[in-house]
């Protein structure tokens, strides 16, 4: 299969990027692999998981969920980016994605969304154009919902002390995992290094600061990591980037 796919993620304003790590680990995807894609913005309350990335492909074929889409896009245009790692290879990088989506990933949420200060500026950032008395209600239905997802996982139990530890904990083991290497991949990137560099952006470079961010910060190792990946990304002429659309 060829041709252009369509990349549903949330609106970004004059971000570059994505504000959800995993619509920018999907788009760093489509970058590394040379998919040509466009970007639009939608809802994710009418996607069918209620959740994006959505990926709709060249054939009109609707797909949820960033590591499905990935997987996908392999069978479908070829596994260029992990096609020749041995089995133990990808099994070594499969716990380090673990670790950036369900551990650092709620982290991440915490951050923004209960963490005082920051949450003003996420109310703003994702509610701000909705008209009153929206504005004023939907934030505050979305941070509870939010809030309910972190105590039933476990870390909206903690206190912001055992967080930023748990924190420490996980950039620690990021940094190491990367150790000499240039990407996470080794000396190329890999669809790993989509997953690191869609969550470490969001912290190097954000749309507004957190706690987790001065903290991914104080590892120059990192910084120097989203360095070198937005440099490979600039060089790569085949993205077909559109403005920002409702599609959902």
């Amino acid at each position: 299969m060829s041709g252009k796919v369509t990349l549903i993620g949330y609106p970004r304003g004059a971000s570059p990027f994505d504000f959800s790590p995993f619509v920018a680990k999907l788009e760093t995807y489509l970058q590394l692999a040379q998919i040509p894609y466009e970007v639009r913005a939608g809802d994710p309350r009418r996607s069918r998981k209620a959740k994006l990335p959505v990926l709709i492909d060249s054939d009109g074929t609707r797909l949820v969920d960033s590591q499905f889409i990935i997987e996908h896009l392999k069978r479908t245009r070829g596994d260029v980016l992990d096609g020749d790692l041995d089995a133990g290879s990808q099994a070594r990088l499969h716990p380090l994605r673990r670790l950036f989506e369900e551990s650092f990933y709620w982290m991440l949420i915490q951050a923004r969304w209960i963490d005082e200060p920051t949450w003003q500026k996420v109310r703003v950032h994702l509610f701000g154009t909705l008209p009153v008395p929206l504005k004023l209600l939907v934030p505050t239905l979305a941070r509870r919902g939010v809030r309910r997802q972190l105590h039933a996982q476990g870390y909206g139990r903690h206190t912001k002390e055992e967080l930023m530890q748990i924190a420490r904990d996980d950039l620690d083991a990021i940094v190491a995992q990367l150790g000499d290497a240039p990407f996470f991949g080794g000396d190329r990137p890999r669809s790993i290094d989509a997953t690191a560099y869609g969550f470490l952006v969001n912290l190097v470079h954000p749309p507004f600061d957190t706690w987790l961010g001065v903290m991914t910060r104080g590892h120059p190792a990192l910084v120097a990591y989203v360095d070198r990946m937005e440099k490979r990304l600039r060089g790569v002429p085949f993205t077909a980037k559109t403005p920002r659309s409702q599609v959902l």
